[in-house]
């Protein structure tokens, strides 16, 4: 039962055709899973119940169809975040908020929640296309979204002129440049 709701789940998600612009399509993957969740309310509670003690490998696609979304962002300059963080926290909102409004109706009536939470967390981790400098996330520095900016272009588009092992050192690097902002959040 579970698979075959995710299964379904996904028929959407592997359909989805990337834009020119990676933040509006994240902010439509949300609303696509909150659709999803209201429409199939039953399925949508046995994909995400607490039960589940393995995930199902379905919920590992989803997880990788949203983290590539979230690298699209990266390499373009717009996340303030390294990919796997975004993923995390954009997932974790985003089922919280889907579960809340199923298990909890009396206290989210209003489906505008979930567009408001959406854009609170997608405006948190995200910085408007148009700025010519990562905005200051509060970190005091815009080191770590530059880092997880280069890490994503880097994995789109390996430089030639490096040894896998130069490149592994410089992904690493740079990964731990990104989380330095994460950490002190």
């Amino acid at each position: 039962m579970v698979d075959r709701g995710f299964e379904q789940y996904l028929v959407s998600k592997r359909d989805a055709r990337p834009t020119a612009d990676p933040v509006a399509d994240l902010k439509r993957g949300w609303d696509n899973h909150m659709r999803f969740a209201l429409e199939h309310p039953n399925h949508y509670r046995l994909m995400y119940s607490p039960e589940l003690t393995a995930p199902p490998a379905a919920e590992q696609e989803a997880h990788a169809l949203l983290h590539g979304v979230l690298e699209r962002c990266a390499a373009a300059g717009l996340l303030t975040v390294p990919p796997e963080a975004a993923t995390r926290i954009i997932m974790a909102a985003n089922v919280g908020a889907a579960l809340s409004m199923l298990t909890r109706p009396e206290q989210y009536p209003d489906i505008r929640f979930a567009a408001r939470l959406r854009d609170s967390v997608i405006d948190s981790l995200t910085r408007p296309a148009d700025a010519g400098v990562p905005r200051d996330t509060g970190r005091g520095s815009a080191v770590p979204a530059a880092a997880a900016t280069l890490a994503a272009r880097l994995r789109a588009e390996p430089p030639q002129r490096l040894t896998a092992v130069e490149v592994a050192l410089l992904q690493q690097w740079l990964g731990t440049l990104a989380d330095s902002g994460e950490s002190t959040a």
